[in-house]
């Protein structure tokens, strides 16, 4: 079974430091891959200022691009970033391949999103899911994959 980390990359751990640190705990645990996942206003987080800034972004697609392709990171984990390629090709869920269900049924795009696009409870799985393709992500849009 892969082993995975994940980690909410805030504006404050979005340093090069932080983010080494980070891989490098992670190899020392051997574990597969890490996910770099961005903040929402969500959660513990609902109603602050927490998304990233232009800078942070392009800190973290710097850093994903070095760890992926640098052979001097090969015996790393993989590292996972979805939002450098959502910025570019749109939301990777949103029904297209993935989708997520609150413990009422409520279906939304992912965890994070937190729009509902219907209650598989009351509703159709193809009517929410075919709804949630036309919508896309709050974030990302429509994926053009």
């Amino acid at each position: 079974m892969p082993v995975a980390l994940s980690v909410c990359t805030t504006r404050a751990f979005c340093t090069e430091e932080h983010l080494h640190n980070y891989l490098d705990l992670a190899q020392r645990l051997d574990v597969s891959f890490v996910q770099l996942l961005e903040p929402k206003a969500v959660g513990n987080y609902s109603g602050k200022d927490v998304l990233l800034q232009e800078h942070h972004i392009r800190q973290l697609e710097s850093f994903y691009l070095k760890y992926n392709r640098d052979v001097k990171y090969r015996n790393y984990p993989i590292l996972v970033y979805h939002g450098y390629y959502q910025r570019r090709s749109g939301c990777f869920t949103a029904g297209n391949r993935a989708l997520y269900i609150d413990t009422n049924g409520e279906a939304m795009s992912c965890p994070f999103c937190q729009c509902s696009s219907g209650n598989l409870l009351r509703e159709d799985a193809k009517t929410i899911i075919s709804r949630m393709r036309m919508k896309g992500c709050a974030s990302f849009g429509i994926s053009t994959i």
